[in-house]
């Protein structure tokens, strides 16, 4: 019988003796009180409760703890009364182990094996295949001086998955559903995977510890590359996803120094909680208070030299960030490029049809309402030209344009635009780059940002005409004219929401005010 049939069946036991006492008592106290008021107090009914989980076996208490799902459940049972602290606080570690086996599920291995080897990362050039299962990194039970650290894997893991299943997983499809069982599994033995390989990767800063050794460098290639030669077809699509997954995080963000990897997460997750202070060390310090409230989101955006306290997180991100300083700042050598990018087949749609990026983060007709996550319709003014987004007057207009929901105005700003290309355009060397993205292909936020940037301005100007109820002139300087912040009287008589016609305000608007009659760019 499996450890967790054992659990659950001890589980079941404990429920039905605490009934069965249950009813004992509440028969018991019935026959006493024949005749007299039936309705007990909420405090008296919480006083039998405890009595009868008193009086049952140490075992049974033990059973209850370690069926706990996670750590934050386990703190939560634990604290909730007296007797079970006292049962906790005497099979503390056993107890542990048990729970951190139930969150990390079937990726237990693969969590351990991955704060091991970042941990002991300078013992790596002893190992000769780092994904040899029989090394005592992926062999060796866990000890109570790493449950810290895998419970700190255990978290980042959470909020990635939880990120994944929330704008990533199946981006061409409508299902968005939280990952299942096997598919969190699956997810989190390719984050794991993906996590070894960074920690195999050298960084531009530790490039300098071959001192110009060719075959050192070589050798640390080689082992990074057959890392992921080992993978099986199964594993080497997942970490692939996974690796375009992060790597499209850290695109969105900005790279620079000092960068957090789970900042975008934290401004833009509905559960991110603030998971590198997260106190889960008072199940080991344990004192007689409610747990701390959580810090506010915006605590992860504090720079990382002021944790102190979490190195193991610091390691991970530490790695990630270098591998994808190289990838994104072309500081990456080619086997290491050709590894992760080239050498596994494609099992998904990963791949911009227009400028063949690999990338998760695609669009298409099925899901233009999803760029409102990631684009706010109110923020494309910056793609207008001129100053023309910094006038307030311009932002009311676009506001009007969006309407009610922004998520309805993508796909008909998309649809408008893509029409009139089709209907207005002539086949030409210009249009031949923007008729290769064409409805129906999947397509990067890169390139649509590119296509609102070329196209929002003729739109808007288009939405107008149809909107105004009546003409006005417009001014031969268009958007790049200047005297409209001059003279209130030309702003208001002229329209600048066009294009530049010519250099020079021309000589019949001169009597706006003849010392400005050559004012113009």
């Amino acid at each position: 019988m499996s450890l967790q049939e054992t659990i659950e069946g001890s589980l079941s036991d404990a429920l039905k003796t605490s009934q069965s006492l249950a009813d004992r008592d509440f028969e018991a106290d019935r026959l006493a009180s024949h005749g007299a008021d039936d309705v007990k107090s909420p405090q008296t009914s919480a006083a039998k409760a405890l009595s009868t989980l008193e009086v049952l076996p140490q075992e049974i208490h033990e059973n209850i703890l370690s069926s706990a799902l996670s750590m934050a459940s386990l703190y939560s049972l634990a604290s909730s009364c007296t007797t079970l602290w006292t049962s906790f606080q005497e099979r503390k570690m056993f107890i542990m182990k048990l729970v951190i086996a139930n969150e990390a599920g079937p990726a237990l291995v693969h969590v351990l094996a991955l704060s091991r080897i970042i941990k002991h990362r300078e013992q790596l050039e002893s190992i000769r295949n780092i994904n040899d299962k029989s090394s005592w990194y992926w062999t060796e039970e866990i000890r109570e001086d790493e449950y810290q650290d895998v419970m700190e894997i255990l978290n980042v893991l959470k909020e990635l998955e939880i990120e994944f299943s929330y704008n990533y997983k199946s981006r061409t499809q409508r299902d968005r559903s939280m990952l299942n069982a096997q598919e969190s599994f699956r997810f989190r033995r390719a984050t794991c995977l993906h996590g070894i390989a960074l920690a195999l990767s050298r960084g531009p800063h530790e490039i300098h510890l071959f001192n110009g050794d060719v075959v050192m460098m070589d050798a640390a290639i080689h082992k990074f590359t057959a890392f992921i030669d080992d993978l099986s077809q199964r594993e080497a699509k997942e970490y692939k996803l996974v690796s375009n997954f992060l790597v499209d995080i850290q695109r969105r963000a900005s790279v620079k120094a000092g960068i957090i990897l789970f900042s975008s997460i934290a401004r833009r997750s509905p559960r991110m909680q603030s998971l590198l202070e997260t106190r889960w060390d008072v199940l080991f310090d344990y004192r007689r208070r409610t747990a701390p409230p959580p810090k506010p989101r915006t605590s992860l955006l504090l720079p990382l030299p002021t944790r102190q306290n979490n190195f193991m997180v610091r390691r991970i991100l530490d790695s990630i960030t270098n591998l994808y300083q190289k990838l994104l700042l072309g500081q990456l050598e080619e086997p290491y490029a050709s590894a992760i990018l080239d050498s596994v087949e494609d099992g998904c749609v990963t791949e911009c049809e227009s400028c063949h990026d690999r990338i998760t983060w695609l669009f298409s007709d099925a899901n233009w309402d999803d760029l409102a996550e990631v684009f706010r319709p109110t923020d494309l003014v910056a793609d207008l030209p001129g100053n023309l987004g910094h006038k307030e007057a311009v932002l009311q207009d676009l506001k009007s344009f969006i309407g009610p929901s922004a998520n309805s105005f993508y796909p008909r700003i998309m649809d408008e635009i893509f029409q009139w290309f089709i209907e207005n355009i002539e086949p030409s060397a210009e249009s031949v780059t923007f008729e290769s993205i064409y409805r129906g292909r999947w397509i990067c936020g890169i390139c649509v940002r590119e296509i609102l940037n070329r196209h929002l301005f003729d739109w808007m100007i288009r939405r107008r005409r149809d909107v105004l109820k009546f003409e006005i002139p417009t001014c031969p300087l268009g958007f790049s004219c200047v005297l409209r912040a001059e003279s209130d009287e030309h702003a208001s008589k002229y329209d600048h929401f066009c294009y530049p016609q010519s250099e020079q305000i021309p000589g019949h608007l001169s009597t706006l005010d003849d010392n400005k009659a050559d004012f113009g760019l």
